[in-house]
């Protein structure tokens, strides 16, 4: 069900996780996680179908979450996109 004004609105929201499954070695992990979210917030803004969209990065820094049962290093980055109708 929608409320009144949410027909109104010229955006959509899109809540994102991205789960970064990385090596045994925790340096290469941190390395590689760091080096995506430095990516998502240098182009925060972007373009598709010719409409506006942007990243919302929810929390300043990747979340770590230790390792899986493989001992695989896993970090998630927590994000919205707003994207125009």
């Amino acid at each position: 069900m929608q409320w009144a004004g949410e027909k109104n609105h010229s955006y959509s929201i899109k809540p994102i996780t991205i789960l970064l499954r990385w090596t045994k070695n925790a340096n290469t992990a941190e390395t590689k996680i760091i080096e995506i979210n430095d990516c998502l917030k240098n182009n925060h803004f972007f373009q598709y179908l010719n409409k506006n969209n942007w990243i919302n990065i929810i929390y300043e820094n990747p979340i770590d979450l230790g390792t899986d049962d493989k001992n695989i290093y896993e970090y998630s980055i927590e994000l919205d996109i707003y994207y125009e109708r």
